[in-house]
């Protein structure tokens, strides 16, 4: 994997440099069902040190339950502590996941400094709209997408300008809505 990162900006074009735009996954138990987590997580931390060097910005981190024999204990943000401990151990900026399921939940792991990011993956496939209740629960005002506005909460802006005289038009071109 060092190898590989190294080579992106040699077989890869792109107009900015390619380390910063580095992204890597790290799954601590995938593929390794007899070694123990405090020994993946060691090496995790140092892989991360590691690709750091190369220009790897964040790390989103999982304990690898997509191993069926990984005996992974679940319950609501139950990777948090492997990001939280790359994070303070590496230098490198990390992501959490594993049932982050509510806004609050989110916040909390932000603003407590476990992780740098929230990855929302299962919760989004439940709730699509999910960034959208999340901001309202948390009393964050966001722009909404023209066709959602009717639905959105009193005060709600779209996230372009919008003739309100020409709005019913609009709908009408988009959703085949009947002219009565």
């Amino acid at each position: 994997m060092l190898q590989a990162l190294s080579l992106l900006p040699i077989t890869i074009p792109c107009p900015k440099p390619l380390p910063k735009n580095k992204f890597r996954r790290s799954s601590q138990l995938s593929g390794r069902r007899h070694a123990g987590p405090a020994k993946l997580a060691s090496e995790s931390i140092e892989l991360a040190r590691q690709v750091k060097e190369l220009g790897v910005d964040l790390i989103d981190c999982s304990s690898g339950g997509n191993v069926a024999q990984a005996k992974i204990p679940v319950g609501p943000g139950y990777q948090t502590a492997f990001a939280e401990r790359i994070r303070r151990e590496s230098g490198v900026m990390t992501g959490a996941l594993g049932m982050i399921t509510s806004a609050v939940q989110a916040e909390h792991i932000l603003a407590t400094g476990q992780a740098d990011a929230v990855v929302i993956a299962r919760e989004m496939l439940l709730d699509p709209y999910w960034s959208l209740r999340a901001a309202r629960e948390l009393g964050q005002a966001i722009s909404w997408p023209v066709q959602y506005l009717r639905a959105g909460p009193e005060g709600a802006q779209s996230r372009v300008p919008v003739d309100l005289k020409n709005l019913k038009s609009c709908f009408e071109e988009q959703h085949a809505v009947p002219q009565l």
